[in-house]
């Protein structure tokens, strides 16, 4: 897990003032990635967040912890890439489940090499006024 911290990076479309990317993939459970409220609320979606593993990995599953209820991603997509330029979708759910703050999300994909690996939100259980909020963001690969 500790190899994991290591190599891998965070981006997103955009963060909320104190809430980048970066602390997706910190390994603490009192930071987070929160997508800006000005930009949500305008519909300027959706809002991704992309981890660069560092090096090619095959990864069958995709994990990340919930932040709040009201910022459970509820339409979302889990795309993979090996160039950043040409993304392949290997999940899309239409109307996932509400889920409490610290719970952990585990998405099964068809096993897959890549580098990339994006969480592209379009909903919330929230809606308007409540972006997106990942505490931690894990694909399960070897590292």
């Amino acid at each position: 897990k500790q190899n994991y911290y290591k190599s891998v990076t965070a981006k997103a479309t955009t963060s909320w003032k104190s809430t980048e990317a970066k602390y997706a993939v910190d390994n603490l459970a009192n930071t987070n990635w929160g997508a800006d409220n000005n930009s949500w609320n305008t519909n300027q979606k959706p809002q991704e967040l992309i981890l660069d593993l560092g090096d090619v990995r095959n990864i069958s599953n995709v994990t990340w912890i919930n932040h709040h209820y009201m910022a459970t991603p509820t339409k979302y997509s889990l795309l993979t890439s090996i160039d950043q330029s040409t993304w392949t979708k290997v999940k899309e759910i239409t109307d996932g489940p509400r889920r409490d703050g610290g719970e952990v999300v585990s998405e099964i994909i068809p096993t897959v090499q890549v580098k990339y690996v994006k969480l592209s939100i379009n909903e919330t259980y929230g809606a308007a006024g409540y972006p997106p909020g990942i505490d931690e963001y894990v694909p399960v690969a070897e590292f």
